[in-house]
């Protein structure tokens, strides 16, 4: 079986939590400033923020915890502990999204 790095990479940023980034809307939605577009533009920068900066946060974990979870029932199946994808590449692309999220207007 082939690995898909690029697909294993966006795996290890838990794309399913980023959901609870946009809690971030809520504020744009309260203050009724939803067709503002200066407002709107704000938000979904901070949305993308949260993305890159939580997506660097799960893979440092991943990479500080990877011997542990290669040993856990469900956690041995992320992209690192179970050797889809190799820590250097893991922490170079962390570095990235923190270079992203750093350098975000």
């Amino acid at each position: 079986m082939k690995s898909n790095l690029p697909l294993n990479l966006l795996k290890s940023t838990r794309p399913r939590q980023w959901s609870k980034n946009y809690f971030v809307f809520v504020a744009i939605v309260f203050s009724l400033k939803l067709t503002d577009i200066f407002s709107l533009i704000a938000v979904l920068k901070a949305f993308i923020s949260f993305i890159l900066a939580s997506a660097t946060i799960y893979i440092i974990n991943d990479l500080a915890d990877i011997e542990k979870d290669k040993k856990h029932p469900q956690k041995k199946h992320r992209p690192l502990a179970s050797g889809k994808v190799n820590p250097l590449t893991a922490l170079s692309f962390a570095i990235l999204l923190l270079l992203a999220q750093v350098s975000h207007p």
